[in-house]
């Protein structure tokens, strides 16, 4: 794991964010998913059988693409995003594991999907991180294909926020109900600017953490920085008027309890090896030839409830016309 020290705050109304600076930091030589995209070099459809918890990547390129977990594909026959953090190698075929994040539609727009401007909130990315450890802590194995488990409390979670935001979609598209706060993300982004140095972000509402990610490369991770905090803006938004902020030993507790995690390797696609954190966090943790690729982190007690502990959770494999959509 890189050494990783806490800059000063940044904040804005009750969102504080602490810049994360290494030493260690060290240049990984990737290509990321919106310019591997725009360069034509991957390509992300559906498989020829069009399931939900699965698209097929085709990287064409010389170099490995890196896709972050929580990234979102926009179009075919229904939006999706990346449920685990996946290095793509070069000159590959690649099934990737993914969540539905638009529950009303079902029929094509296009052939192949485009990046989202727009990362996804901590509170709809944390649950695949839940379910990992829930499995890694009874000794059952975390690979990518039971992360479609998490897939009801991930359209409960969209719909949380849709009710909070006071917006809605047609289909229940969480980039449509976030695209109608882009004046208030704006405003509150000009307030957390990449720092020199920065590899990642350890973000908190008020005095609770809402998470922490790392990208083990400062140039990578400054192209990343604007997607990744307005992830933790979109949290922000659904609160009002927490109190406070976080003191510095709340800062260095979460940290410690990212460092003393437990790790536990779990079957992945593409590059690197994949750990899952259990113990004061959940979280993941993709390392390719030792170094650190992607960490991400999230508190294991501060949150409102379990998203879905309402309603049934519904089977994510089932018609579109069977499921509950969010008005």
């Amino acid at each position: 794991m890189l050494k990783l020290s806490p800059a000063a705050a940044q904040r804005h109304e009750w969102l504080t964010i602490h810049p994360l600076l290494s030493p260690n930091e060290t240049g990984l030589g990737y290509d990321l998913l919106a310019d591997a995209i725009a360069a034509g070099t991957l390509t992300i459809t559906e498989l020829g059988s069009a399931t939900v918890p699965e698209l097929g990547a085709v990287n064409q390129g010389d170099r490995d693409v890196l896709i972050l977990d929580g990234e979102q594909f926009i179009g075919a026959r229904q939006n999706r995003m990346a449920s685990r953090t996946i290095l793509l190698p070069a000159r590959s075929r690649t099934k990737i594991p993914v969540n539905c994040m638009e529950q009303g539609r079902w029929h094509s727009v296009s052939d192949q999907f485009a990046p989202s401007p727009m990362h996804s909130p901590s509170k709809v990315r944390r649950h695949n991180r839940r379910r990992e450890a829930e499995r890694a802590q009874v000794g059952r194995v975390a690979g990518p294909s039971m992360l479609s488990e998490s897939q009801g409390h991930v359209w409960s979670e969209i719909e949380h926020m849709s009710m909070d935001f006071g917006e809605s979609s047609a289909t229940g598209a969480l980039n449509e109900v976030a695209h109608r706060k882009g004046r208030d993300m704006k405003t509150w982004s000009a307030s957390f600017p990449s720092v020199a140095g920065q590899v990642g972000i350890l973000a908190f509402i008020g005095t609770d953490p809402l998470g922490l990610d790392v990208v083990g490369d400062a140039t990578l991770y400054r192209r990343l920085h604007d997607r990744l905090i307005g992830g933790y803006i979109q949290d922000a938004l659904r609160v009002r008027g927490a109190n406070g902020g976080p003191d510095p030993e709340a800062v260095q507790a979460f940290l410690g309890g990212v460092r003393s995690a437990n790790r536990v390797e779990a079957p992945t696609v593409g590059c690197g090896v994949y750990r899952v954190l259990t113990g004061e966090v959940t979280g993941g943790e993709l390392e390719d030839e030792e170094r650190t690729v992607h960490l991400s982190a999230f508190p294991v007690e501060t949150e409102r409830g379990r998203a879905g502990s309402g309603g049934p959770v519904v089977n994510p494999l089932s018609p579109p016309s069977r499921r509950r959509r969010i008005r």
